[in-house]
């Protein structure tokens, strides 16, 4: 005989069904048992693990979760379970201060005896009439603060570059374990040169990654001069802490580089000036400025940085002049600095002497008449008045081409020589006027050109004939003069005139000779100074020389001429005739009276016959012929033999 039943038709989940029964036995049915009550129903359903609604380091405060199915019964109440923070331990202990019926609760650290720092596990169950529905899933919470937030993470700049951005952040130290250990981190990033300017997640590191603190941002999206944002957050037992703060901009760069040493741009002793250009490879970002360094000049290799205010910050700065080195001659070494966001780079350092450009040569190159010539030139140049603080390291020498044409380096240039003196017969013409000048060039450059100097290639004149004798009185002597012959290849441009004393004694030139006539008239009545204090009477010696632009001939022969007047005329000679035969003839005359004296004595005579052909030609008239005979000025006679007899001679004298 069955005692039991199971019934399914009909039946409705959750309605309270009312049941009896009655037996029968041969004699017939019982009545019928009590009434019982029986709900279409089951223990509830598993309800959701208690999900963690914030905790402390004395709280943990929980929310619960009604099942979903009640079983087809109402819930009566709620039970909460945990551990005693032991991991090992499963969560055993109900939770006595948890009433069973609200769906939060918090657990007290002193109501519940637990632990600051320690894990508990937790578990819920629903319970209504029909029983104990299937512990929830267990869950871990921590009775702790939550951690601080991390540093901001900061750019690791060796490690990046315009593809790829490293990052790195500090480690959370926790002081309330295990509960506040670290179970990894969260790295979010923002492309601030993008308009939607949203955080993204590059990195989820929340489990199973408590050691890294670093990361390598190289996803194909990092664009080579964007500028980045970075924060990072940590994960715990009870879930993620606050963001750490923002990073500082991050750029998608790498420090510049290949930079250029500085280059001098001008320098004097009291300061240099130096220019630059920005680094060859920016590294994607803009340049941020520059730093000048310099060291001690007397070759430290400490290098300090100058003029700070005026250089550094300053991007578009190329030109900078500094005051900074201080002592003449001495040699400065430079190295420049240039930095953008993420790092820097230095150039070669480069010396420099302070001191000045040379002073200009005072003087223009002149020659050296004793070695120029019609196809030679000597230049000698001078000194500079200063060298600037620095060695004069070449002096150079530039000649035109005698025509007016450009000039070109003689010496010097590039070849360096100290040399002053300069001889050239190169593409030398005579009689040409050559420009020269000279420069001198030391560390710092060359210096201003000297004065132009003026050189032609010719020599001296050659000495002009001797005066000539033209006539003379016993007051006046008029010489004729002519042109030298050769006049060296320059113009002559005067001539000088000399007479002596009368007395073999100094020359003294003339001054009222103008220089370039043909002739000259010495006047003691109406001439210069000069030529006043000469003696009538005298015997003058006169000489003369020739000048052009190098320099003066040497003077010429000597002439030496009376101021007297010239001898009376003579009387008509008169033949001796007891001494004359018909081959001889003796002629006589009467001495002729002396001019001034002493120049004016009677020295000779000159005695002239024709040929005794009567053809009226006399001999000698105009010219000398072999018949001219000289006789002493103390005698008056004068034999000629081998004559013609019978020829009539005539005589003149």
């Amino acid at each position: 005989m069955r005692t039991s039943i199971v019934i399914t038709k009909n039946i409705v989940k959750a309605r309270l069904y009312r049941l009896k029964y009655r037996v029968m036995n041969t004699n017939g049915f019982s009545d019928y048992s009590d009434i019982v009550y029986i709900r279409a129903g089951v223990a509830p359903g598993r309800p959701q693990s208690p999900q963690l609604v914030s905790a402390t380091a004395t709280k943990i405060n929980l929310k619960l979760f009604k099942p979903t199915d009640n079983g087809g019964s109402e819930i009566t109440k709620y039970e909460l379970y945990r551990n005693d923070g032991n991991d090992a331990n499963e969560p055993t202990t109900k939770v006595t201060s948890y009433l069973g019926a609200l769906l939060t609760h918090e657990l007290d650290k002193t109501a519940d005896s637990l632990v600051t720092g320690k894990i508990y596990k937790i578990k819920f169950r629903a319970i209504n009439v029909l029983g104990n529905s299937e512990d929830s899933g267990v869950v871990r919470y921590a009775l702790v603060d939550k951690p601080l937030m991390p540093s901001a993470p900061t750019v690791i700049y060796a490690s990046s570059n315009e593809t790829l951005i490293a990052v790195e952040w500090a480690a959370i130290v926790p002081s309330q374990t295990p509960g506040q250990e670290v179970y990894g981190y969260v790295l979010e990033v923002m492309d601030t040169s993008n308009t939607l300017g949203q955080f993204e997640v590059v990195f989820d590191g929340s489990v199973g990654f408590p050691s890294s603190r670093s990361y390598v941002y190289a996803d194909n999206r990092v664009k080579a001069g964007h500028n980045y944002l970075f924060r990072v957050k940590a994960s715990f037992r009870n879930g993620l802490t606050a963001y750490s703060a923002t990073s500082l901009p991050v750029y998608a760069c790498s420090p510049p580089s290949y930079l250029l040493a500085p280059l001098l741009n001008n320098v004097n002793k009291d300061q240099i000036t130096l220019e630059w250009s920005q680094p060859r490879q920016g590294g994607a970002c803009p340049l941020l400025g520059y730093q000048l360094y310099m060291n001690n000049g007397a070759g430290g290799d400490t290098f300090t940085e100058i003029d700070s205010a005026a250089v550094k910050d300053k991007p578009a700065l190329a030109l900078h002049s500094t005051t900074s080195a201080t002592t003449l001659g001495a040699t400065y070494r430079f190295k420049l600095k240039a930095y953008n966001v993420v790092g820097s780079t230095y150039s070669e350092s480069v010396g420099y002497v302070i001191a000045d450009l040379p002073t200009a040569p005072a003087s223009a190159p002149a020659t050296d008449p004793s070695i120029t010539n019609q196809t030679k030139l000597k230049v000698d140049s001078t000194a500079v008045p200063s060298d600037g603080g620095s060695p004069i390291l070449t002096y150079s020498l530039e000649i035109d081409d005698g025509k007016g044409g450009p000039f070109t380096v003689a010496y010097g240039d590039p070849v360096a020589s100290l040399s002053l003196s300069f001889t050239t017969e190169l593409l030398i013409s005579r009689g040409l006027l050559y420009k020269v000048r000279s420069r001198a060039k030391n560390i710092i450059g060359w210096s201003s050109y000297s004065p132009t100097g003026y050189i032609r290639a010719a020599v001296r004149p050659n000495a002009p004939p001797a005066p000539a004798f033209v006539s003379a009185t016993d007051n006046s002597i008029t010489v004729s003069l002519k042109e030298t012959i050769e006049n060296g290849g320059a113009t002559v441009t005067a001539y000088e005139l000399y007479v002596d004393d009368g007395a073999l004694g100094t020359f003294t030139k003339l001054t009222g000779y103008n220089g370039l006539a043909p002739s000259f008239k010495i006047d003691r009545t109406t001439g210069a100074t000069e030529e006043k204090a000469l003696v009538s009477g005298r015997v003058f010696r006169l000489k003369y020389k020739a000048i052009n632009e190098i320099n003066s001939s040497e003077f010429s022969d000597i002439v030496s001429v009376a101021m007297a007047s010239a001898p009376a005329k003579p009387a008509t000679p008169s033949k001796i005739i007891s001494l004359s035969t018909s081959t001889t003839l003796v002629i006589s005359w009467t001495a002729v009276a002396n001019a001034a004296l002493p120049g004016g004595v009677i020295t000779k005579y000159k005695v002239f016959m024709d040929d005794g052909l009567d053809t009226g030609n006399v001999r000698g008239a105009l010219e000398e012929y072999v018949q001219v005979q000289y006789v002493a000025a103390s005698l008056t006679q004068v034999s000629v033999t081998g004559l013609t007899p019978g020829r009539p001679y005539k005589f003149k004298i």
